[in-house]
């Protein structure tokens, strides 16, 4: 079968979970016998569509070079002339779409030839234009938000003159608004970035009104994703399950024992919905006599004000290590140097690729009470849970697991092996011979 995964970003430039996942799915489908390669960014700028052919780790990859729209639900029509060529020149018989940042262009060539369109739910952004369902980026939103709710949350990251501006603005009509944004952009640059933001609900709504006729099948990988987008309206009948898969085994982890203390890992971006900050407070509730170690894996970047909060958290307990940057090499040994992965984020998140992860090694998990998370870790069976936001619910849950005698042993004993890739792969394989076999019914 020739698939083609589409996604905004990919390895090597970029190493998010999605990413990671993205790799092993073309990696797994590859050796199932597929003819497999992946279509992704290099730039955004200029005025017409171009690509360059590559390869990376024994995958095709198809670089693309991008005019910029005015939002990421754009659909640019040179994008669209020169997918429906391109996919009908490759004899593509599936388009999965992953992170779908500036490819909406794509959906319609594919539609056109009867691609069939899938799209692994990774985030919220295909109706949430913050990607993450947190309102203002501090509170999680409801799964059904929609409208004038998502201009005023995303209207709250804009300063003070920008918000006075944009509600000035709405009293022109919608497509007014947008076009003096532009018209101002062409002159001075782009000055009014908070108009515009009914175009976009617009451009929304228009994909929530014909989500079940163009796109296929949805793959969730967690409940609460599969509830966002029944919520959205999308047909029960398009999503499929399908959690991430993990080749990581617990044979290849370190005998544990012998070492004195708790040893707790983070392994993620540095980036306020993840938690970090409450991750380090919890640490500093804990007697400075308490054994216990904290080795954050994260990239850091300088002039971060998040970033440069958790490096003070560092500086002021030294039981706080920044480890930088985590390689996919480094991924076995770093979970063998670890007794358990704290996850305490604090949005809606869609299971974490660190949980399967770290459970496929053996590793009991602590995190938050999050569905996303809860449909992987069992509070007291394969890892501990606390309210979600509470520091002192974390510190409670690290001090048991440093003192509570046989209460990490159990916990390890509670850690069931995850499905391998080859078997997500079985079951991806299963929706694109559903989807192709509704495809050839309306050639």
């Amino acid at each position: 079968m020739r698939i083609v995964l589409a996604s905004f970003a990919s390895l090597p430039t970029s190493i998010g979970g999605g990413e990671v996942h993205l790799w092993q799915v073309a990696k797994g489908l590859q050796a199932s016998g597929n003819e497999v390669s992946v279509l992704t960014i290099e730039q955004v700028g200029g005025n017409e569509v171009r690509v360059r052919e590559s390869d990376f780790d024994g995958i095709r990859v198809n670089y693309l070079q991008l005019p910029k729209g005015p939002s990421i639900y754009s659909r640019d029509f040179r994008l669209t002339k020169w997918a429906t060529d391109w996919l009908r020149a490759e004899s593509v018989e599936v388009l999965h779409l992953f992170l779908f940042n500036q490819l909406q262009g794509l959906i319609p060539a594919a539609n056109k030839l009867h691609i069939p369109v899938c799209l692994t739910a990774l985030e919220f952004s295909y109706f949430c234009r913050r990607y993450d369902l947190m309102y203002g980026g501090r509170e999680r939103c409801s799964l059904e938000s929609r409208g004038e709710k998502c201009e005023q949350c995303i209207l709250e990251s804009y300063s003070r003159n920008q918000r006075l501006v944009a509600g000035v603005a709405r009293t022109l009509p919608a497509r007014a608004e947008t076009q003096l944004r532009q018209t101002v952009k062409q002159v001075f640059g782009d000055r009014l970035p908070a108009l515009g933001q009914r175009t976009i609900s617009h451009q929304i709504e228009a994909q929530r009104q014909n989500f079940n006729a163009e796109i296929a099948a949805v793959i969730t990988p967690s409940t609460v994703m599969r509830e966002f987008y029944l919520a959205q309206g999308v047909s029960e009948a398009k999503l499929h399950f399908i959690p991430y898969g993990s080749d990581l085994r617990s044979d290849e982890v370190a005998h544990r024992n012998g070492h004195k203390g708790l040893r707790v890992g983070y392994i993620g971006r540095l980036d306020p919905k993840k938690g970090v900050d409450l991750l380090c407070q919890a640490v500093g509730m804990l007697p400075r006599e308490l054994p216990i170690e904290l080795n954050i894996y994260g990239p850091a970047e300088n002039g971060d004000a998040y970033a440069e909060a958790i490096r003070q958290h560092a500086r002021n307990d030294d039981r706080i290590k920044l480890c930088g940057k985590l390689e996919r090499a480094e991924v076995a040994s770093t979970y063998n140097a670890i007794d358990v992965l704290a996850v305490p984020s604090i949005w809606y998140e869609n299971s974490p690729i660190t949980i399967s992860e770290s459970l496929s090694m053996g590793c009991p998990v602590v995190c938050s009470d999050t569905a996303g998370m809860t449909d992987l870790v069992r509070n007291e069976v394969n890892g501990l849970t606390f309210p979600v936001g509470s520091n002192r619910g974390l510190a409670i849950c690290l001090r048991r697991l440093a003192e509570e005698p046989g209460l990490l042993g159990r916990l390890r004993k509670g850690v069931r092996p995850v499905e391998t890739t080859g078997q997500v792969i079985a079951q991806i394989l299963q929706v694109y011979e559903y989807v192709t076999g509704q495809a050839e019914g309306t050639r």
